[in-house]
């Protein structure tokens, strides 16, 4: 057959063409230098699909992995992997995620499941799919319980009460150790059997409401109205400066002296603020604290004065705001924090309104107006972010949707001092000396949420240094300490991460520990807890930032906190074993720290006023926890501390016991601690002779010399009318909705009430009114949630 010339040479070019994709290459020519340049490019894409590909989701790492493995099979170049390879880098740097299916069929290899799983690095958690992860296990809205429970996360306390409570079980029973694989929780140990409201130790499910008639604009007499607000001011408003001091104590004195009526508004912040004082001296034991159910009735009077009938509805104000946030503040300060959480929210959504959570360049304000609103601001973030720990839910809050800057290192009176005003007249320089020096920052401002490698330079720290220890340098520290908890909750806790690669959780728990690190070191001699000494000046704030400290280490590490066994220490490489068992140990070591701070006696007078009061149960809940679980671990982590951490274990038992004659919350917690650690005590043969039981209190039954499970898992006959079976009644009609009021108490004087000139006076509502162990094991998925740790029950 004859060929023409053009033709022939047309034929020479796909000849060339074609052998530069076979097996024969010419190593000559302008294809091949082509070739060489889509091959170095292919490498730099490929190199850095392996970089990205623990800090991306679950789905795009899958997607990663299979265009590798493509890469590894034959020799040609397919330019549209390259697109492929260069899309995943984007939606992975944006943070969108592209689910259009059309472009799958790019991706010819699926590698097989059973070879995924094998890989820590690219299933989620290193420990399979974690696609349960934002499942309950029981039906929230069954019971007046589980709803006065609500949705309780792993955050929580109580949710690793829940975990201790299965443990302790399982020691009872001879049965160490998680459920097998095999087992689906059909007996004893079902989802029902062990729902987070069954150990629940807040009183979310008691009414808040009085029998009683209530006058709106009726105050106490004058000189225990002093005592109140006096109270309030000392213990309170220092670490929570939700109103403005100077303003508001001229606007009392006015109002006392004058008797004019304000606003409505204005009376249930001064109820408020006398429902919080009330509430501690009645805590704290004080000598002139009235009736213990004097701050229900102030509480009830600022709901009828800001949040009855159409309130709710209008627009909020700057006073809404600190009302809101002031009965936020009073319910987690009374243990009910469920009710706390929603009114959290609805208090930082009304400053969200008002702009609050930003940077103010109006001149209409004055500067000074401007740093106490920031202070609202971070005063509710503060509460927000306690709130969300403590429930295990997400939080309306993120560093991310607020410019607001942190607060200023000086008191309200301070603010017109020289040093404070030039921070407060120049945004620049505030930044500079402030906010940009601060531990939370460096996690802020690091791209893709990797933690900045640069250290403070300690110059620019002097000026901190130098300052005398005040509430005001405590709230700063306090509130940096906040935003790197916050960082925890939405780096590690939230729900999406559990799409993530161990990989990434473990760097997100790495960066976060060095920002922990940072904040340490960079407290001044003034805060610094490491250093405390009796008698030091400052160390009320000490001991306050030291619980809150403590408390963030114990949240980092505690996903490493669970049982080890022979086949998941096998399975996983050497470093992953030794970073769990790093944090593991760190968390223990918090908790022992933390149980240290726990005083042997229970709160009174002096002692009550050191201390975190308003959440010092929850911190004694978390150590006590982690502290019984390392115990029902056999003291794996830590075998040498053992006859330390048990000993821990009775003190904080002890503590619970006396706190219950004071409050209910600490009764139930003490029940259900108590009865762990003796079951505990019992399969283990741990000594706690030293413990003796009454589980009714206020004197109804003698106490047990020795431990004695037979009462334990009972109320108070007060506040049910029979003993309670396996922690509780589902049945409201039982005895849940009785009031707080009704709780038992000792003999106290009878509250004066003093009434001042009005026009118009309300009485309360019936009913609820407006407020009706390795993270490679099954274990750390079974900490997440349960149901993961079971692959037969799964979907």
């Amino acid at each position: 057959m004859c060929v023409s010339t053009g033709d022939a040479r047309e034929n020479a070019k796909v000849g060339a063409c074609n052998s530069s994709f076979g097996p024969s290459i010419d190593k000559t020519g302008p294809i091949i230098r082509k070739q060489d340049d889509l091959s170095r490019r292919l490498q730099d894409c490929q190199t850095l699909l392996k970089e990205t590909e623990t800090y991306v989701p679950s789905h795009i790492a899958g997607r990663i992995q299979r265009i590798l493995l493509t890469l590894l099979g034959p020799p040609w170049v397919n330019p549209w992997l390259i697109l492929e390879c260069w899309a995943l880098w984007q939606d992975s740097d944006s943070g969108y995620v592209s689910n259009d299916i059309s472009n799958e069929w790019i991706l010819p290899v699926e590698k097989p499941q059973e070879e995924m799983e094998d890989k820590p690095a690219s299933s989620p958690s290193s420990v399979g799919s974690l696609s349960d992860l934002d499942k309950v296990k029981y039906d929230v809205n069954s019971t007046y319980k589980t709803r006065a429970t609500g949705l309780i996360g792993k955050s929580s306390e109580i949710a690793w009460m829940e975990r201790l409570q299965k443990e302790s079980e399982q020691c009872s029973r001879s049965q160490p150790g998680h459920l097998g694989p095999g087992e689906n929780d059909k007996d004893s140990t079902t989802s029902d059997h062990f729902g987070p409201y069954k150990v629940n130790y807040h009183i979310d499910d008691l009414d808040i409401g009085v029998s009683e008639p209530v006058q709106m604009y009726w105050v106490p007499p004058r000189p225990l109205a002093d005592k109140l607000f006096e109270t309030y001011l000392r213990v309170a408003h220092p670490y929570h400066p939700i109103i403005n001091r100077p303003l508001f104590c001229d606007q009392y004195k006015r109002f006392f002296d004058s008797f004019a009526l304000p606003g409505d508004k204005w009376m249930a912040i001064l109820n408020m603020v006398f429902a919080i004082a009330a509430t501690y001296a009645h805590t704290a034991g004080l000598e002139w604290h009235g009736d213990h159910q004097d701050h229900l009735l102030y509480l009830t009077r600022a709901r009828m004065l800001s949040m009855s009938g159409d309130d709710v509805f209008r627009h909020p104000d700057l006073q809404q705001v600190q009302v809101e946030g002031l009965i936020a503040f009073y319910l987690l300060s009374t243990d009910q924090i469920h009710r706390a959480w929603r009114i959290s929210a609805l208090a930082i959504r009304s400053a969200v309104s008002l702009g609050i959570n930003l940077k103010s360049s109006g001149r209409t304000i004055t500067n000074i107006s401007k740093e106490i609103r920031n202070r609202v601001w971070w005063s509710l973030v503060a509460i927000e972010n306690k709130l969300g720990l403590m429930t295990g839910r997400p939080t309306c809050i993120s560093r991310r949707m607020c410019s607001s800057p942190l607060p200023l290192p000086f008191d309200e009176n301070g603010l017109q001092e020289k040093t404070a005003t030039s921070l407060l007249n120049d945004p620049d320089l505030r930044d500079h000396c402030v906010d940009n020096i601060m531990a939370s920052s460096y996690l802020r401002k690091s791209p893709s949420g990797k933690a900045s490698t640069e250290r403070v330079i300690p110059t620019v720290h002097e000026w901190l240094h130098r300052l005398p220890v005040s509430s005001g340098l405590y709230f700063l520290y306090s509130c940096d300490l906040t935003m790197l908890m916050q960082e925890l909750l939405d780096r590690v806790y939230a729900v999406n991460a559990v799409y993530q690669p161990w990989g990434t959780l473990k760097t997100r728990i790495h960066e976060i520990q060095v920002g922990l690190d940072m904040w340490l070191s960079s407290l001044p001699n003034s805060l610094d807890f490491t250093r405390m000494e009796v008698g030091d000046q400052g160390s009320d704030e000490k001991i306050r930032l030291a619980f809150q400290y403590y408390s963030a280490r114990i949240m980092l590490g505690r996903p490493c906190l669970c049982r080890h066994d022979k086949f998941n220490i096998q399975k996983h490489s050497k470093e992953e074993q030794e970073f769990t068992q790093a944090m593991a140990v760190s968390t223990i070591q918090s908790a022992i720290q933390m149980a240290l701070l726990i005083p042997d006696e229970p709160n009174g007078g002096r002692l009550a006023e050191i201390q975190p009061w308003w959440c010092l149960l929850h911190y004694v809940m978390q150590t006590t926890t982690v502290i019984i679980l390392e115990l029902s671990f056999n003291s794996f982590h830590m075998p040498e501390e053992k006859g330390t951490l048990l000993q821990l274990a009775k003190k904080c038992v002890r503590w619970l016991d006396r706190t219950s004659k004071h409050s209910f919350a600490s009764h139930r917690a003490w029940q259900f601690c108590g009865s762990a650690l003796c079951r505990l005590a019992q399969q283990m043969d741990l000594d706690v002779s030293d413990l003796s039981w009454h589980p009714y209190p206020q004197g109804q039954q003698e106490n047990m010399d020795t431990c004695d499970l037979s009462g334990v898992n009972q109320y108070d006959a007060a506040v049910n009318d029979h003993p309670l079976q396996e922690f509780i009644v589902e049945d409201p009609a039982e005895g849940f909705n009785k009031p707080l009021a009704m709780l038992p108490s000792g003999p106290v004087d009878g509250l004066e009430v003093g009434s001042l000139p009005s026009t118009a006076a309300g009485y309360g509502r019936g009913g609820e009114g407006p407020f009706a162990h390795d993270p490679i094991s099954e274990d750390f998925v079974d900490f997440f949630f349960h149901e993961l740790g079971n692959k037969d029950s799964r979907e």
